[in-house]
């Protein structure tokens, strides 16, 4: 499969940082999924969503969370990872950054 690398911003995270399996990390990955896909050139292939979602460890200090899950697409199954890090707490503002393994 792909090995690529991609990353999105979201916001509105109020309280605390997001988590592996909420909605707006969710919806982000499928992003960048789709996104590299496209790169890739695999336009037909398309994120269905992801399942077995694993917090792999969470930075304090650092504020960054690792995450694993199985990637489900229209083509299939992969491995996942990815990661969620503030860009701007006061604002609720984060990154997510995904990799398909």
């Amino acid at each position: 499969m792909l090995v690529p690398l991609g990353l999105l911003s979201g916001c509105g995270a109020m309280g605390g940082l997001p988590t592996c399996g909420g909605s707006d990390t969710k919806d982000l990955v499928g992003e960048i999924v789709n996104d590299m896909l496209d790169e890739a050139g695999f336009e037909d292939e398309r994120f269905v969503r992801l399942r077995d979602i694993e917090e792999l460890g969470y930075n304090a200090k650092d504020e960054l969370r690792s995450c694993y899950a199985v990637l489900v697409t229209t083509d299939g199954e992969a491995e996942v990872q990815y990661s969620i890090r503030w860009t701007d707490k006061g604002k609720g503002e984060y990154w997510v950054e995904a990799s398909i393994l």
